[in-house]
């Protein structure tokens, strides 16, 4: 089915619904124009990529679209699980750490720095010592040592679900002051596994390495995780299912737990105490 509209550019706009095989392939015949733009790619139970390429010009377009038959344009998607409850912890920010090669000592849940050593252990070290800010690349690396535990560096889209193997004890990463992609800051995600195998966790790391050059030796590090307190690899997060290091330390894990796995008792809890009706429901 579709329909056409008028555009305010002087040409014709063609909506199309169309229902893919059971196979999940799709076409578009009968019809022409300049471009084809996706709008949506829906299925119950899947979430689709947010890399897959939507749009595809055919006619006057500098990077032109040629169909194909033998090489269809795949676009992925996410099955998607039953969510888990999950402890979600931050820096709220960005936090100053050293750049000198002092390790920071952070535990996780709560996320602060840890007096001793912590579920991370991170070691920046930039040799800024002849380095105006922002004047001139320099040599730096950073080293992520985890306590009792491991990690895994990760490019999938969807960190929802921890591999069973292959963390290591440490990660590191350089950056010579030649290398071609050179650049002062590094956006990472990490599977974990903490205190002693017993959580596995997601995690979001960005790092600044010339914040404060040398002599301060400082550098800006935000870190966002979400970890599983059942023990589950499962990580797929539901907002309705949140636990806050707060609440864990009001009720306990196990109470924590129980509440987050019902979210609408939650809900009915939270609304009687401020003496709104239930619904019902």
């Amino acid at each position: 089915m579709h329909d056409t509209a008028a555009s305010p550019y002087g040409y014709s706009l063609n909506h199309f619904d169309t229902v893919t095989s059971e196979e999940g392939g799709f076409e578009i015949t009968d019809t022409s124009g300049s471009g084809l733009t996706i709008e949506s790619i829906t299925k119950e139970g899947y979430e689709l990529s947010k890399n897959v390429k939507t749009h595809f010009g055919y006619r006057g377009y500098a990077e032109k679209f040629i169909p194909d038959e033998s090489n269809p344009v795949i676009f992925k998607m996410w099955k998607r699980k039953t969510a888990d409850v999950m402890v979600t912890c931050g820096t709220k920010g960005s936090i100053k750490i050293p750049s000198n090669g002092t390790f920071f000592n952070l535990d996780l849940v709560p996320m602060k720095q840890a007096d001793a050593d912590g579920d991370l252990q991170i070691n920046v070290q930039a040799d800024t010592s002849n380095v105006k800010q922002g004047n001139q690349k320099y040599n730096w690396n950073v080293t992520i040592n985890t306590v009792n535990g491991g990690l895994i560096e990760s490019n999938d889209e969807f960190l929802y679900l921890a591999p069973e193997n292959g963390c290591t004890p440490m990660w590191s990463a350089d950056m010579a002051f030649d290398h071609l992609d050179w650049s002062t800051q590094i956006s990472k995600s990490f599977y974990l596994q903490i205190r002693g195998g017993k959580y596995y966790a997601r995690m979001n790391l960005e790092l600044m390495t010339d914040y404060r050059p040398s002599p301060h030796g400082t550098a800006l590090l935000r870190i966002t995780c979400w970890l599983n307190p059942t023990g589950s690899r499962n990580l797929e997060y539901d907002s309705r299912k949140t636990i806050t290091p707060q609440r864990i330390a009001q009720i306990g894990l196990e109470k924590a737990i129980e509440e987050a796995r019902d979210p609408d008792e939650r809900q009915r809890k939270y609304d009687a105490s401020l003496g709104i009706p239930s619904s019902g429901k």
